[in-house]
């Protein structure tokens, strides 16, 4: 039998021919998959349900926001107004937190019992709302700092309840390709209608300083209540998707802490947590740094902090598109050093201006760091397991916010130490801000390079501040006079050379 010689240069040509018609099928297979991809994506929201319940689910912003602008906001300037001291400030912040944190341990399992997010969303919304009544009564009549305290802490422990639940039964009726879009609409309503409500209710307690600051605080309290009903309204209207849990599904809490620092989720979680610990050194104590130290009236208080909600609403639509392109994590990067930097520059200047302008570029960073660290749950944690790991998430966030507001009243009150350490006079609150700004930055430099990015396409930073810029101009209110300008010129334009 004869065997063919075959020659190196013909094993090659054809070795290098397969390889071309691999590479066709794949690219013809891989352009399939993004077509299907794309028509899954476009026949998606064509579910009336799913449309239905998100149009619900933005009416319940909006009642959120005036809740949150004229009630939740106004809670610190409260009892600051009843007499409270740095201690209790801190308590508030550290209370409403821990019992906050406490929710999270039962709430996935009371969601798998009762196999209705709903449920759980509708009851802990109506808590809310009834809470506020009390408050009311608290502000006329018994005037007591640790009463608001206790109340304060029973509502974000119904807010905390319907927290998981709530953002993993929207996840459920947003398509993962418009994930960061669909939140960042969402969250610019909750913070233009917040923002509205802040400036409104901040002139009015200006109004009421003459007369009865107290009232002042009784009627805002009262729309809150009258708002917070109004989400419930829409809550109990909104399509709830049927849950699929499964004994496998299921990890306690201990499993989760025994497995964190092994699993992506898990140095996510940790990184929020000490991230957390580090903000809430500072965060609680800005407010009596500018209405006690500072002396600022209301309506300078309100401007100065809303200036930080002005710059949230006007990139959040932006941040969400990009991190649709990018991905989460990097959209998480760009911003973390910004936040970080955020006390600091309050150290350097008490000029209202200057620290509005500060808290509006703090306002643009925090509003990406916040929608994409959000949105990285949905990429990292599948369906099922959903609701347990942001429940999981947002208990350890709680008790960073104890721990950190705990440490912050202590700094504040051992500031004389420090004072005669270094033999300068230290504000106790410019001593918060520095050490929270140094632990954010070491915080984000040693976690943010070991999360897993999910998003595989590979951007420059360049282009994506590009798109980001084009991003933020479309919709807006100038680029759409200009454009609708543009379009007049052009049909009377063509409406001449016709007539010529």
């Amino acid at each position: 039998m004869k065997h063919t010689r075959i020659s190196k240069k013909e094993i090659k040509d054809f070795v290098h021919d397969q390889l071309r018609l691999e590479a066709g099928f794949l690219d013809e297979h891989h352009k399939k998959l993004d077509r299907a991809k794309e028509k899954e994506n476009q026949n998606e929201p064509l579910n009336p349900k799913f449309e239905e319940a998100k149009r619900y689910a933005n009416f319940e912003a909006v009642g959120y926001s005036i809740t949150k602008g004229s009630g939740e906001y106004f809670v610190s300037p409260f009892i600051i107004k009843l007499g409270a001291t740095n201690f209790q400030i801190g308590l508030l912040s550290s209370m409403s937190s821990l019992f906050s944190s406490i929710s999270q341990l039962i709430t996935a399992d009371i969601t798998d019992k009762l196999q209705s997010r709903k449920k759980i969303v509708l009851w802990s919304m109506l808590f809310q709302a009834l809470i506020w009544i009390p408050l009311i009564l608290n502000a006329l009549f018994f005037k007591s700092v640790f009463l608001t305290i206790f109340l304060f802490s029973l509502y974000t422990f119904s807010a905390s309840m319907l927290s998981a639940p709530y953002l993993s039964w929207l996840g459920d009726i947003v398509s993962r390709s418009s994930t960061g879009h669909y939140f960042g609409v969402r969250t610019k309503i909750l913070r233009l209608g917040a923002f509205i409500t802040t400036m409104v209710a901040g002139f009015l307690l200006n109004k009421f300083q003459s007369v009865n600051t107290l009232l002042g605080f009784a009627i805002l309290f009262l729309i809150s209540f009258i708002a917070r009903m109004f989400s419930y309204h829409f809550v109990k209207k909104m399509y709830e998707p049927p849950i699929l849990t499964k004994k496998e599904h299921y990890f306690s809490f201990i499993q989760f802490v025994r497995k964190m620092r092994y699993s992506n989720f898990g140095v996510f979680v940790m990184y929020l947590f000490f991230l957390q610990l580090a903000v809430s050194i500072a965060s609680p104590y800005f407010t009596p740094y500018m209405l006690k130290y500072l002396n600022f009236n209301y309506k300078t208080f309100v401007l100065v902090d809303m200036s930080m909600t002005v710059a949230m609403f006007l990139t959040l639509e932006a941040w969400g598109k990009l991190s649709d392109k990018i991905g989460n994590k990097k959209v998480m990067v760009l911003n973390a050093f910004v936040i970080s930097a955020y006390p600091l520059l309050w150290i350097l200047s008490s000029n209202p201006l200057y620290l509005g302008a500060v808290n509006f570029i703090s306002g643009i960073a925090w509003a990406g760091f916040a929608l994409s660290s959000s949105n990285y749950v949905y990429d990292a944690v599948t369906v099922e397991k959903r609701t347990r790991c942001i429940a999981y998430s947002n208990f350890f966030k709680g008790i960073a916010v104890v721990i950190g507001a705990m440490a912050g009243a202590f700094l504040g009150s051992k500031v004389g130490i420090v004072s005669s350490l270094i033999h300068v006079s230290v504000n106790k609150y410019k001593l918060m801000f520095f050490v929270s700004s140094v632990l954010r930055v070491a915080v984000s430099a040693y976690f943010l390079g070991k999360i897993k990015d999910f998003h595989n396409e590979q951007h420059s930073t360049v282009s994506a501040i590009k798109f980001f810029m084009s991003s933020l101009t479309q919709g807006s209110i100038p680029t759409v006079l200009f454009a609708r300008i543009k379009e007049k010129r052009n049909k009377r334009k063509k409406r001449k050379i016709k007539s010529a």
